[in-house]
């Protein structure tokens, strides 16, 4: 019986498996203590509302990494803003959208087990993950995926197995969030330059749309200031070291993972495949088709 993998969302990825395998699974030791129920990401998922009266019998975790949204549960509502999570508990009541102006992009996953419960966070409302040095927000990113890649060939059980052991340090990313994002013990023989701390924020950002507004504000700056100190220090615009960020990240999924393009795309947060192809081939001189190729022959 095959996985099911269905397409809604423009550029979305969710994977299922049947409950009977499911229940099946669930009786090895290695995968009843955490496992997959769901798990998917929706980019810019407008006109997406969930509504769940009676409750469920999973546990299900939310990280928005941009756009806006809400969820509703013990009778409060909760608002959701970019690089924020939450969870949400088996057998109560809630809803949850996406802001109809500013929809939001989530990685979500039903997960289910005898630690599941563990794994939910004290707090009813959501956690905000500050973006600074170390907070490795891309690299909750790519542990999703990886979660997804085993997840979707589930049906063969060692993959299932697989899905289960890149749940935990997922899972745990988010419920121990000070623990994940350690301090380097590094000298520093001088204080980064606000060039230097905009390019972090830029590398933790890559799935993210990022806009000279917004990237201004974090460091409070207005945007023509910021742009301005930003080119003194780089010789380049804040949003072409932004691009050349992300295409570095394009350059890593081409080599590294059998991603389409246009997933690529869309984790990298290009509304149109063909905008990303265009960028791409400007700044690195082939188009991705090329470079995969190319890459993979080398």
């Amino acid at each position: 019986m095959a996985i099911q993998i269905k397409e809604g969302f423009k550029g979305q990825k969710l994977a299922s498996l049947p409950p009977n395998i499911v229940t099946e699974f669930a009786e090895d030791p290695l995968i009843s203590g955490l496992y997959v129920r769901k798990i998917g990401f929706f980019p810019r998922v407008k006109y997406h509302t969930v509504v769940k009266p009676m409750g469920v019998n999973y546990c299900m975790l939310i990280f928005c990494t941009e756009g806006c949204g809400w969820y509703e549960i013990g009778n409060k509502r909760y608002e959701v803003s970019p690089n924020s999570y939450f969870t949400l508990p088996p057998d109560e009541p809630y809803s949850f959208g996406a802001d109809p102006e500013t929809p939001w992009s989530i990685y979500w996953v039903h997960f289910e087990g005898t630690l599941a419960r563990r794994f939910l966070l004290d707090t009813p409302g959501p956690v905000r993950i500050q973006v600074q040095q170390n907070s490795r927000i891309d690299r909750r990113g790519d542990m999703f995926d990886e979660v997804y890649r085993n997840f979707s060939r589930g049906y063969i059980k060692d993959y299932m197995i697989s899905s289960c052991m890149h749940l935990y340090p997922l899972l745990a990313s988010f419920r121990w969030p000070d623990q994940f994002c350690y301090e380097r013990y590094e000298k520093q023989d001088s204080i980064p330059t606000l060039s230097q701390r905009a390019i972090q924020f830029m590398q933790e950002c890559t799935r993210q749309n990022l806009t000279l507004e917004i990237i201004a504000r974090h460091f409070n700056y207005s945007p023509s200031h910021f742009s301005s100190l930003f080119r003194q220090q780089t010789g380049m615009s804040p949003i072409d070291c932004f691009l050349r960020i992300k295409m570095q990240k394009a350059c890593m999924y081409l080599e590294l993972s059998k991603l389409k393009i246009n997933e690529i795309s869309s984790i990298l947060s290009f509304s149109d495949s063909a905008y990303f192809t265009r960028i791409f081939t400007k700044i690195i001189g082939v188009s991705p088709t090329v470079y995969r190729r190319r890459e993979s022959i080398s």
